[in-house]
């Protein structure tokens, strides 16, 4: 195990390659000069942008039970191991399997979803445009809603008009506005390379079921396609309407990532 960069000849292989559309934030991470990446070189990267971001581990496919100990010793001495942490489902049944003390409560599943092509859905009225600075309070307060949605009040309505303002400048924020030119759903895209994660996809409630969600993404996607970059969308499989949305598009499943923490000090249970 060692401290590797960028382009380490892990991040060449064909088994990274292949999941490279699963761990797209992994690929962001390794954008970063200064993130902390931990490698054995062949079977697993342990990666990190900052001590206060989720700890990244990919893995081979099938990989050796054996690594568990030498992946949890390695975040145990070079990352804050209070921080979330995210693998393949696969490995995430091997943490258990090994007795690493997990605090189940806390894990979560991730959804993962790609598209090599479209599927044209039923074509709704209305018009994808970029964001602009002048549709900053109507965003910020879908992007507010949102976060109140999942749970999350203490985000204010003064946060949610900060970030949102950077995320339009940015250029790469797109609403639909429908016939009457009210913004009816929202999505924006990060590109690394040739791939580009979908998110912060919002459609405010009673604008929901009308196929808005549907034709954004659709169009939204083509638009990434074209340009040969392939869009990617982390999920929760649960919810049923939006997944359903984006799998009448085009989006196929990828897999899934499970989300924990490890539990205490003591990390392996005896």
């Amino acid at each position: 195990m060692i401290k590797i960069n960028k382009d380490n000849i892990i991040f060449q292989s064909k088994e990274f390659e292949k999941d490279k559309y699963k761990f797209f934030i992994a690929l962001k991470i390794l954008t970063n000069d200064n993130s902390c990446v931990y490698s054995d070189e062949k079977e697993y990267a342990i990666m990190q942008m900052n001590k206060n971001l989720p700890i990244w581990i990919w893995t081979s496919d099938n990989i050796n039970s054996n690594y568990v100990d030498e992946i949890i010793e390695t975040i145990n001495l070079h990352y804050n191991k209070s921080c979330k942490i995210i693998c393949k489902k696969e490995f995430y049944n091997l943490l258990l399997e090994k007795g690493i003390n997990i605090d189940k409560k806390m894990s979560k599943e991730i959804g993962t979803l790609f598209c090599k092509q479209t599927i044209t859905p039923k074509i709704i009225k209305g018009n994808m445009e970029l964001a602009k600075i002048t549709d900053l309070d109507v965003l910020a307060k879908y992007w507010h809603d949102d976060y109140f949605e999942m749970e999350n009040d203490n985000y204010s309505l003064a946060q949610a008009e900060n970030d949102m303002k950077t995320m339009i400048n940015e250029g790469n924020f797109y609403i639909l506005k429908d016939e009457k030119e009210k913004i009816v759903c929202m999505a924006r895209y990060t590109c690394i390379n040739d791939v580009a994660s979908i998110n912060k996809v919002y459609t405010p409630v009673d604008e929901r079921r009308k196929g808005y969600c549907s034709n954004l993404i659709y169009n939204l996607s083509n638009k990434l396609l074209s340009n040969g970059i392939t869009p990617v969308i982390y999920t929760d499989f649960n919810c049923i309407p939006s997944n359903k949305a984006y799998q009448n598009v085009g989006y196929e499943k990828n897999g899934t990532l499970e989300s924990f923490y490890l539990k205490g000090d003591k990390m392996i249970d005896v």
